[in-house]
């Protein structure tokens, strides 16, 4: 019939059950600290890595660039725009686009650039977003169109924004200034007519 319930076979049966509740919460362990320190552990680095994306900042990482971001705007206030340039020039460059004030920074760089007289300088930083978030990058050139009297190229590219902010939603709460703007532009258009 059955195996005779010998104490050797139940000392085996017993650490096969010790082996297996072993391998059970050593697994488990293992699943908790991949959840605790996801993506910063070698499964989720691998996993970014092919994606190709980048990591997302750690929580410090993240709280030092808000509080650089927000030195920055207060030495703005204060008309401090070298220093308000380095630290926003930083973020630019360290920052990714999932930094809560991402879009933030390429405005005020932009104004910057416009203080200085850099147009130059203003171009480049734009074309440059174009390669990170294309939809913003987008609205930015049409308001630096609009600024400088280029209407058409300022509705064509505020156009794209909204359009491409249709089925992407990056613009968040720029869309109503695009369509704020597009509408003066229209206005302008009848007007000359």
């Amino acid at each position: 019939m059955g195996k005779p319930n010998t104490p050797a076979s139940q000392r085996d049966a017993l650490r096969r059950k010790l082996a297996l509740s072993l391998a059970g919460i050593l697994v488990a362990s293992l699943a908790v600290l991949t959840v605790i320190t996801w993506p910063y552990n070698p499964v989720g680095r691998m996993i970014y890595k092919v994606l190709g994306k980048e990591l997302p900042p750690t929580r410090s990482e993240e709280l030092g660039n808000i509080k650089r971001f927000l030195a920055a705007r207060r030495k703005l206030d204060k008309k401090e725009y070298a220093q308000a340039f380095e630290d926003l020039d930083y973020l630019r460059t360290h920052a990714g686009t999932s930094f809560t004030f991402f879009k933030e920074v390429y405005l005020y760089l932009g104004y910057i650039y416009e203080i200085r007289g850099d147009l130059a300088g203003e171009e480049r930083l734009y074309h440059e977003l174009a390669g990170r978030d294309r939809v913003f990058a987008r609205f930015m050139d049409g308001l630096y169109n609009f600024r400088h009297g280029r209407l058409d190229e300022a509705r064509k590219a505020l156009s794209e924004a909204v359009a491409l902010d249709d089925r992407l939603n990056r613009l968040g709460k720029y869309r109503g200034i695009a369509i704020k703007t597009l509408e003066k532009l229209d206005k302008g258009r009848r007007d000359v007519r």
